[in-house]
């Protein structure tokens, strides 16, 4: 920075300059000190988008004069003071970069004076139930840099300032504790809880935000108890309140729980907005993936010319998680805005992951790289006759995923690194998912292989060819002489309910044991009804150790001969399964995916249905797939299996039944419902109409979507799926990976009717036979876990609580219940930010869309989204995972899993034609890490930093509730990085923006212990206490490595010298 701006912003003490707590009034001795703070509060969504707030184009608002104004009054009268926000900073540093040098000066002279103070420190004021941690971090790291960079230390945020999300997260507040700040105002509260801590004088308490950790520190809301006459006013800030507080030594009542969901009066809970716009919230998730990759590959490429292009991304996806915008409370328009500013960023971003690729591939000619809507099946770049693909990992373990690329129905090659021919097989699109608007594609099928062990922080390429010696098609016919049904029911919950929701008998067949020989199937009949028995497992000595250290029984499986002619006939169930012995895998990987997939046993159960393929002039059986067909056949079975799972279809072609190779078997329906939404105006009724925030249903019966039960089985050597439509406008597809132990369910709904003019809120619920007591337990952020009871508060009862919509808690990466008694976990993954509650026990219910035609916050922010006229369709994927509840292994497997789905792998295509030959001589593999991780260890930030330094961000992202010994985990920094030998590293606070052995954390009085673990604590009676910890500076040594406890986050500032291939 110029000195002569550093002396300008250097408070000069002979004048009686001093700006932070230094510039806080003097409190006066036995009178009420009333602490003015003018602020302004700035919305970057709601009804308009930043450029019309800024200009006060098209309203009213306009940020631009209110910041020429406030300077203006400022400068006018020494006495005033005036309070900026994170919702106007990114409105002030656009307005910043446009004022002369003396419009700088009078700002420069307004902080060094105390007089013009900056609270919270976030780009926006961010959402505290749809954000992940991730994003979170990332946005203060941004801004606090950016705060840094331009006005030193008068500039620097002393609290963080919440003051209108509705609802607030404890991670959140972990996350705030562990960047410096030393309090953080929040607002606003659920009113009956908000009148409970009046009366008990607690607006301001103490909050413990993470047990694992033991950071903690105060937290004010904005509103105040206190009367009286003697008083005494004075202009302030929030740093010089929360001083005048801590100085009368408060002895503060603690908290361990969050503030969800927020309930604004006794007939409005805003848990609707947890859901709202999920196009919107998956898009941003997206956005997230691309960013941390361009920042990673930055650094490993050593790329120059990059830092506006960050700039930029990081500013918009900043913008994006703020409470207006990632909640989905603006209007369509400003949707529209947002989201094309994220797409042409990430457009943007494609020339670094082109100039990253071009040069750690080694070529000599520039091959181009593109993104494609993969989620909605279409790709403009893979129709031609060979292409080739690149799928970068930006995780630090190696990661195997399915990987589905949109193309004609032609026979294709797929060759990976190696040169070595790939299992591949065609697949069909849901039907749905074709009836999707602007796919512009008539590809109908997709090409699936299994890209196995992607390098962490790294790529492999695949090249992907037509066979050119002749042109087939897959044509599938049934040769069952009665073919499937149809079934068609009313939609009655009454009905509904007394046909699929009768109890199902649970047989515990669970073992204690983990080893048993082998897996046999004692029953030779397959079709499994409601009942939910028919499979009597043997014991199974031998097991799997996966490379996830996760021990998993998996199923005996193997194939009939292909020359059976047996397949010409008719349909049977009796399906004898020979027993095959379970051959153990050689060690422990720690660093392999939990998706991993082994390709060397292709086994797969045989079905009684044939494949018929032509050329373009006659039809030539070939008979049923053999291990190595690549089409897809049409199964009359009604179950899927792999090794691990086998799941059964009734009667009527539901889903009714999963069992695990372990013994573990429960019924499992899927079903789509909505609630109607209220329309208080229509009802003549005085309450708050729901809308984009407000979730409330005019009949707290749910109407079950079940039209019409269209069930189809579709099986390959590597995939078997379940296609299932319950309407013209929700259906999913069911698929088992063979050598997962997850079940995908890809949803696909929409367009919601509006022909009855009923605003409707769909969900998805998961029925099972588990007992969980009203107990269930959502995520935090994507971070700890945090249990949830079924009506009820932990530190309060709830005022008239609704008993559906004051349920639903924000779920971002996962929600599960648990059967005590049983030993069973039922845990589901989202790919976005989703409303989630276990309304009855056994059942998960997560929110998918939400379509009403009322509004809640008066500014025509209505959720009713349209593509061309239509309703909007909408497609996203859920992970099922069923295990033993008291196997921590199985837990660590979650905690990779959820990272997995939220940093999935990027599948980039080039349109560079590229012959095969050219394309071999390449570099089509890399790996950016030297060293594998321990488990549970992520690298949660990789940036080029300031002045020939780079930033990492280290985390160990277990709880202690996962593991079985301390947990505790060191990583050797020195020569992670591939061509980076590390010199020096010094440990900043979590935003990169402090160093951490120069804060010094305000200390607080508290009114008792907090205790040991929130989840244990919450609706029992067990209470055990733990002291305090908090943030420690620590030496690091680079030859022994950094440690990491559980839930941990380590930030460092390094410096490197780079090293040459």
């Amino acid at each position: 920075m110029d000195p002569e701006i550093v002396d300008l912003l250097t408070p000069f003490k002979g004048m009686g300059e001093a700006c932070g707590y230094d510039a806080c009034p003097i409190i006066r001795e036995g009178k009420i000190n009333v602490h003015i703070v003018p602020h302004t509060h700035a919305e970057l969504g709601y009804s308009k988008t930043f450029y019309d707030h800024f200009t006060g184009r098209k309203c009213k608002i306009n940020m631009k004069r209110i910041f020429d104004a406030t300077i203006s009054e400022l400068w006018a009268k020494e006495t005033r003071k005036f309070t900026l926000s994170g919702s106007e900073l990114p409105y002030f540093f656009y307005w910043w970069a446009r004022r002369d040098g003396t419009v700088r000066r009078m700002v420069y002279q307004l902080l060094r004076q105390g007089r013009l103070i900056l609270v919270g420190g976030s780009w926006g004021m961010p959402d505290e139930g749809s954000t992940s941690y991730q994003s979170i971090i990332d946005s203060y790291t941004y801004t606090l840099r950016k705060i840094n960079r331009t006005f030193l230390n008068c500039g620097r945020p002393l609290v963080a300032w919440q003051a209108d999300t509705f609802g607030h997260s404890r991670e959140y507040a972990s996350l705030v504790a562990q960047m410096g700040f030393d309090g953080m105002f929040i607002n606003p509260i659920s009113f009956d809880d908000e009148l409970v801590r009046m009366g008990q004088v607690a607006l301001e308490f103490l909050w413990r935000g993470s047990d694992d950790l033991g950071e903690k520190f105060c937290y004010v809301n904005e509103k105040s108890y206190r009367t009286g006459a003697d008083i005494h006013l004075e202009y302030s800030s929030p740093n010089c309140y929360l001083k005048a507080v801590h100085n009368s030594k408060p002895v503060l009542k603690t908290k361990q729980d969050d503030f969800f969901p927020f309930t604004y009066d006794k007939y409005s809970v805003m848990s609707g907005m947890f859901t709202s716009r999920p196009d919107l919230k998956f898009f941003i998730r997206e956005g997230n993936i691309y960013l941390q990759a361009a920042k990673q590959l930055q650094v490993l490429a050593s790329l120059e010319n990059q830092d506006k292009l960050l700039e930029d991304f990081m500013w918009i996806m900043g913008v994006m998680q703020d409470h207006n915008i990632i909640s989905g409370a603006l209007r369509e328009y400003g949707k529209g805005y947002y989201m094309k500013k994220l797409d042409d960023m990430i457009q943007r971003s494609m020339s670094l992951f082109e100039s990253a690729f071009n040069k750690l591939q080694n070529t000599t000619r520039t091959i181009k790289y593109n993104r494609c809507p993969f989620n909605i099946s279409s790709c403009p770049f893979t129709d031609s006759s060979s292409f080739h693909i690149l799928i970068y990992n930006p995780l630090a373990w190696t990661v195997s995923v399915p990987v589905r690329i949109p193309v004609v129905r032609e026979k294709y090659t797929v060759r990976d690194n190696t040169g070595k021919t790939m299992k591949a097989y065609l697949t069909r699109v849901s039907q749905h998912v074709l009836k999707i608007p602007l796919r512009n594609t008539t590809t109908d099928h997709e090409l699936l292989f299994i890209a196995q062990n992607i390098p962490p922080l790294g790529f492999r390429s695949y090249y992907i060819q037509k066979e050119s010696n002749v042109r087939k098609r897959s044509i599938i016919k049934k040769l069952n002489k009665n073919p499937q049904k149809k079934y068609y029911i009313g939609q009655t919950a009454e009905a509904y309910n007394k046909t699929y929701f009768e109890d199902v008998s649970y047989e515990d067949t669970e073992s204690d044991k983990i080893s048993h020989p082998k897996f046999v199937f004692t029953t030779k009949n397959d079709n499994f009804s409601n009942s939910g028995g028919g499979v009597d497992f043997a014991t199974i000595k031998n097991v799997v150790v996966d490379n996830n250290d996760v021990v998993t029984p998996r199923f005996s499986q193997k194939t009939k001969s292909t020359t059976d002619t047996s397949i010409f006939e008719d349909t049977t169930t009796d399906n004898d399964i020979s027993t095959t012995d379970i051959q153990m895998t050689e060690g422990v990987n720690e660093e392999s995916s939990t998706m991993s997939i082994n390709l060397q046993n292709q086994e797969v159960s045989t079905t009684t249905t044939a494949t018929i393929m032509d050329d373009d002039d006659d039809d030539n059986v070939v008979g049923k797939p053999s291990e190595d067909s690549y089409y897809y056949v049409e199964s009359n079975d009604t179950f899927i299996e792999n090794k691990y799972i086998k799941i059964h279809l009734d009667n009527f072609k539901k889903v009714s039944n999963i069992s695990l190779s372990n013994g573990i078997n429960t019924s499992l329906d899927i079903q789509y419902f909505y609630y109607v939404s209220d329309d208080p105006k229509k009802l003549h009724q005085e309450k708050h109409p729901p809308g984009v925030y407000i979730f409330r249903p005019m009949d707290l019966t749910p109407v079950p979507v079940i039209d019409v039960i269209d069930t189809r089985v579709f099986k390959t050597d590597l995939v078997q799926e379940i296609h299932s439509k319950y309407s013209e406008y929700a259906s999913f597809v069911l698929r088992l990976y063979q050598d997962n132990p997850v079940v995908e369910v890809d949803w696909t709904l929409g367009p919601v009717p509006e022909d009855d003019e009923l605003g409707k809120e769909v969900f998805i619920r998961y029925t099972t036979d588990l007992g969980n007591d009203g107990v269930f337990y959502t995520d935090a952020n994507g971070r700890q876990t945090i249990k949830r009871i079924r009506n009820m508060r932990p530190t309060y009862q709830p005022y008239h609580l609704n008993k559906i919509t004051g349920n639903f808690y924000p779920v971002t990466s996962k929600i599960y219940i648990e059967d005590k008694k049983q030993n069973v976990r039922f845990s589901i993954f989202n790919d976005r930010s989703q409303g989630g509650a276990s309304l009855i026990d056994g059942a998960l219910d997560i929110m998918v869309q939400r379509r009403i035609f009322t509004d809640d916050a008066g500014v025509q922010t209505i959720i009713n989204d349209t593509v061309n006229g239509q309703g909007v369709i909408i497609r996203g994927t859920h992970y099922l995972y069923l295990s033993k509840a008291d196997y921590k292994p199985y837990r660590v497997f979650e905690k990779k899993l959820a990272k997995e789905i939220e940093l999935r792998p990027l599948v980039l295509v080039s349109n560079s034609y590229v012959k095969y030959d050219d394309w071999f001589s390449l570099r089509n593999e890399f790996r950016g890490l030297n060293n594998k991780l321990p488990i549970g260890v992520h690298i949660l930030g990789l940036q080029e930093w300031n002045d020939g330094t780079i930033l990492i961000r280290l985390e160990n992202f277990l709880e202690k509730s996962d593991i079985v010994r301390s947990g505790v985990k060191f990583v050797v920094l020195k020569d992670l990085l591939h061509n980076i030998y590390i010199d020096k590293v010094k440990e900043t606070t979590l935003a990169g923006n402090m160093w951490l052995s120069d804060w010094l954390p305000l200390q607080w009085e508290k009114n008792g212990s907090f205790v040991r673990n929130f989840n244990e604590f919450y609706g029992s009676d067990k209470e055990e206490f733990s002291e305090d910890t908090g943030l420690k500076a620590m030496d690091v040594d680079l030859n022994n490595g950094v440690k990491l406890t559980p839930q941990q986050i380590r930030t460092f500032v390094v410096w490197y010298t780079k090293v040459k291939p």
